[in-house]
């Protein structure tokens, strides 16, 4: 079989990747206000998106939305906070006049007042699909001119509620998400045949449970507290008593034979949308144990650049061929980090965002 190729037009190969560090003409540049919370691993998340906003020549700003609801960095009661934050994005807009308004993963915002003083295009990306209230999202979709969604799923619950959303993914920044060297103390650290980074749940117990004898390393400051994780052992198998996040999980992967992604709660009813860590884990080059979800083989061609399973016995099966064939994995994750350069930067979903702006003019109003 050959290789599947990035399927356009989301998967297009539409600009070098940030490695590459080419930057586009600014003949059709705007004015972009991002809209997130700017702290933690998200905080991470939008100064990859606005770089290469930035790259593609456009001028960025981001406004936090935790620190818009409060008053000098003071937190104020809900309903103040609601009116602060109202506030402030349209202090916010007057001063900066954005051409677009790019809401990440929340949008706690009163479109209808926002619209009232800002004539440009407003647009939404969820990013947590059926996690977030079904209701809530699908308002978000219909108050938005620009409705995008990592799940592929919300796109066909919106097309039967009569609304158009376009599929956008996440992506990961390939300099920062790169192969490194890791010093002696790190490598003593965080080496591992396994690792599994993210919060312990019953079902992730489950799955981890089987590769407990498999030299697993988890993180998470839960996994030594967890009753169900406590019960079957994994306790054990927990490296650090605290969270981890920005280049320490750089190292993590970069330590790690394989990396396995598990689906949060209630994903694993839809089977939908790739994490971020489903394209950060591939970018450091390193194999991606990851379950199966409708978008994942699009995104990355089973078996030769991304290993999937379904159950938790596949996900010991194919832990167990990266076991018993390291050079296999190493040629996963180098053949999952070319894809990544190639299809799955934040310039590739910058392009994109451009491309439904000017491609689609009847169906997307721009207001000034």
């Amino acid at each position: 079989m050959g290789r599947r190729r990035c399927r356009a037009s989301v998967f297009m190969r539409t600009e070098a990747p940030p490695a590459c560090r080419e930057t586009a003409g600014k003949k059709n540049n705007m004015r972009v206000l991002m809209l997130g919370k700017n702290s933690s691993w998200m905080g991470l998340h939008l100064s990859h998106i606005e770089a290469a906003f930035r790259r593609r020549g456009h001028d960025i700003r981001i406004g936090d939305y935790h620190r818009m609801a409060t008053l000098c960095g003071i937190p104020l009661p809900r309903e103040m906070a609601r009116e602060q934050l109202q506030r402030s994005l349209e202090h916010l807009v007057k001063r900066f006049q954005p051409d677009l308004i790019y809401c990440v993963a929340s949008w706690k915002y009163d479109f209808p007042r926002l619209k009232s003083y800002f004539k440009g295009v407003v647009a939404i990306h969820d990013l947590d699909g059926p996690r977030s209230p079904l209701p809530e999202v699908l308002a978000g979709f219909r108050e938005a001119d620009l409705p995008l969604t990592a799940s592929r799923y919300m796109v066909r619950l919106a097309e039967e509620q009569g609304v158009t959303a376009y599929y956008l993914p996440s992506a990961a920044d390939p300099d920062y998400y790169a192969p490194t060297t890791l010093t002696a103390r790190e490598s003593r650290l965080f080496s591992a045949p396994v690792s599994y980074i993210g919060r312990a749940t019953e079902r992730r117990v489950k799955y981890c449970s089987l590769l407990k004898e498999k030299g697993l390393a988890l993180y998470g400051n839960r996994w030594r507290n967890h009753r169900a994780a406590r019960e079957a052992g994994l306790d054990r198998c927990a490296r650090l008593d605290r969270n981890v996040a920005g280049r320490e999980l750089v190292k993590i992967y970069q330590a790690s034979g394989s990396v396995i992604n598990i689906l949060q709660e209630p994903l694993e009813h839809y089977l939908t949308i790739l994490s971020l860590q489903c394209f950060a884990v591939p970018s450091t080059g390193k194999c991606l144990v990851a379950e199966w979800v409708e978008e994942a083989e699009e995104a990355f061609e089973p078996d030769r650049e991304i290993l999937l399973f379904r159950t938790p016995e596949e996900l010991l099966s194919q832990v167990e061929r990266c076991l018993g064939d390291p050079e296999f994995a190493r040629k996963i994750g180098e053949a999952a980090r070319r894809r990544c350069l190639e299809c799955h930067t934040h310039d590739h979903r910058v392009a994109e965002i451009e491309r439904l702006l000017s491609a689609r003019p009847a169906e997307i109003p721009r207001r000034h």
